[in-house]
């Protein structure tokens, strides 16, 4: 029989009290860290490791990050629209403000149960959205900085949406909106980027993609826009889309004339959330991807 001498127990009654009171102090960590791990949810605790990725189209991880659904980013909470206005909004409101918003959240639902086809379903969306965002475009712009004097736990991004819905936005908002109404019913989605210089990444653009378990890909969707890219009625991704400099049927397929973010010489990148940060950066230019290589050494 093992005896137990008092500074052994000692020490595990420190231990005891040292885990509780990190639990305590850092339970929503703990449950993110437990939600990514075991559940596949998103992550918002801190990352240790950045690790670069530049693809090329002849790149064999070009192809997986058209049809892999694993890459999604896996950032930022999740909505939840059937809590109350009080549980679902954190920032200060007004009556006139919370109407519009759940006037917003109603035709969402509307059209969320309206359509069996995932893909018109998703494109659906981004056409309210878009409607959504031309209604307020007369009107006072939206602050996307409302939120960053919070604490990554105790951001809502119910709080974006009511300003999306009561505000003009920016692509940024728009499209952190659409990637809420779309998680919101089980789809797998990442907010993609457009930079400019391959010495400055920074978000010149932005819009969405998700994946379509129909074709077994990312599609894009760029709300902004109302543009949803299509090649014989084929959804395309943004990786595919970017690639191609013949456009023209692309274009004339999705209903569009003309799309201004994407020339050969712009880099699209998203983020793969985790401990361990993944950037992943396409360009068509080889220039470009070689000056870029070189900017992240």
């Amino acid at each position: 029989m093992t005896v137990l001498t008092k500074p052994f127990i000692l020490i595990f009654i420190l231990v005891v009290i040292l885990v509780a009171s990190i639990f305590a102090l850092k339970q929503h960590h703990v449950k993110n860290l437990y939600g990514y791990i075991f559940e596949n949810g998103p992550y918002i605790n801190r990352v240790f490791v950045t690790h670069h990725h530049v693809v090329s189209s002849d790149d064999p991880l070009f192809i997986r990050l058209v049809s892999d659904a694993s890459f999604e980013d896996r950032r930022g909470n999740y909505p939840d629209f059937d809590q109350s206005l009080s549980r679902q909004l954190n920032l200060p409101s007004n009556r006139a403000e919370r109407a519009r918003y759940k006037q917003f959240i109603d035709r969402y639902r509307n059209i969320s149960a309206k359509y069996n086809d995932r893909d018109l379903l998703a494109r659906a969306i981004n056409k309210l959205a878009f409607d959504q965002n031309e209604a307020n475009k007369h009107g006072k712009p939206f602050d996307p900085t409302i939120t960053d004097n919070l604490s990554e736990k105790d951001r809502r991004i119910e709080d974006v949406i009511l300003g999306f819905a009561n505000y003009y936005s920016s692509c940024g908002t728009i499209s952190e909106t659409i990637v809420a109404l779309l998680r919101g019913i089980g789809f797998r989605t990442r907010l993609v980027r457009v930079a400019h210089k391959p010495d400055k990444i920074v978000a010149n653009h932005v819009f969405v993609e998700y994946y379509s378990n129909n074709f077994k890909k990312w599609v894009m969707l760029d709300p902004l826009e109302n543009f949803a890219p299509r090649e014989r009625y084929i959804p395309l991704s943004a990786f595919e889309f970017f690639s191609t400099r013949d456009r023209e049927a692309i274009l004339r397929d999705s209903g569009i004339k003309s799309y201004p973010y994407a020339s050969e010489t712009d880099i699209l990148w998203f983020n793969r959330n985790g401990p361990i940060r993944d950037i992943f950066y396409y360009t068509w230019s080889r220039d470009v991807r070689r000056k870029l290589v070189a900017s992240l050494k």
